[in-house]
């Protein structure tokens, strides 16, 4: 699906979610490679920024597991400390919904924000969940915070084990701005990877923290527990009808940035992003965060 469409995603949808996931796909170059993470970039005609794949070979997680945790919105919050703010926005079926996110960006950056469409299907073997910009009236751009673009982001968990997944991440996107598109894609395959060992870390405890928090809550799973309201089809935009304020879609002026600089740090906090396996979390980790949360 393109940027601003609006439908309930189709299998030939999922389909190429899972071509592009697929390690022979075409067009598709190696970028790193340590231990069992690899990240690939390819570039296309949509836009300057490339699309990053990064495939983990086994991960020590069910698939099943890694699906419900990065479902779970109450659990984001906990691992995810980039997010400022999460939400749903309304429902499309009980497989498609539209969210609102809001992600910290380095000072003296503005922060980002995403409206997205989400897409997500399953069967015994693969687990995938998709999600592309789309425009809605009550989520038009905010002030002192830069409209970010997601042309296509997907994740596939393939079973390969009881206790063991391939896990694919693809994305192409424009963080908005006046960011250079050399930049952008410089800092995902340096950033991206440390993103992903991110997600596993969190997933290994998800089950652990579940059970102690509205466990039987699932409406990706079970949609008779969705509560969010019906999308309004009078309240989808087309690109032509957004508004967008200059003073949401740029740096501040009087700030000046040294995307060089930018890069050299990332690099340096970053190096060894694929190199080793991250540190466990501990329960009490999760614990502690719950109660800072609430």
């Amino acid at each position: 699906m393109e940027v601003g469409e609006v439908r309930a995603a189709v299998r030939s949808d999922f389909d190429r979610l899972i071509s592009l996931a697929s390690s022979d796909s075409p067009g598709w170059m190696l970028s790193a490679k340590k231990s069992s993470c690899s990240v690939y970039t390819c570039t296309n005609e949509i836009c300057n920024f490339k699309m990053v794949k990064i495939i983990v070979d086994s991960v020590d997680v069910a698939a099943s597991t890694m699906y419900n945790a990065l479902h779970d919105a109450a659990y984001r919050r906990v691992w995810d400390k980039e997010m400022v703010e999460s939400r749903e926005v309304c429902v499309i079926d009980s497989n498609n919904d539209i969210g609102y996110y809001q992600v910290k960006t380095p000072s003296p950056m503005r922060n980002r924000d995403f409206v997205t469409q989400r897409s997500w299907r399953h069967d015994n073997s693969q687990y995938m969940i998709m999600n592309h910009s789309v425009y809605h009236k009550k989520e038009p751009p905010r002030k002192n915070i830069i409209r970010g673009t997601s042309y296509y982001t997907g994740y596939v968990m393939e079973v390969i084990g009881p206790q063991a997944t391939r896990f694919t991440y693809i994305s192409q996107s424009n963080p908005g701005g006046k960011i250079p598109a050399w930049l952008v894609n410089k800092l995902f395959t340096v950033v991206a990877p440390k993103v992903i060992q991110k997600m596993v870390k969190a997933c290994r405890v998800y089950e652990v923290w579940k059970k102690n928090n509205n466990p039987e809550y699932m409406p990706w799973l079970w949609p008779d527990q969705i509560c969010t309201n019906l999308i309004d089809w009078n309240d989808v935009l087309s690109n032509a009808n957004v508004e967008t304020a200059s003073s949401c879609s740029e740096e501040p002026e009087d700030i000046q940035v040294d995307w060089n600089d930018v890069l050299s740090n990332a690099n340096v906090e970053t190096a060894s992003s694929c190199s080793e396996e991250p540190e466990d979390i501990q329960v009490g980790d999760i614990t502690d965060d719950i109660i800072t949360d609430t």
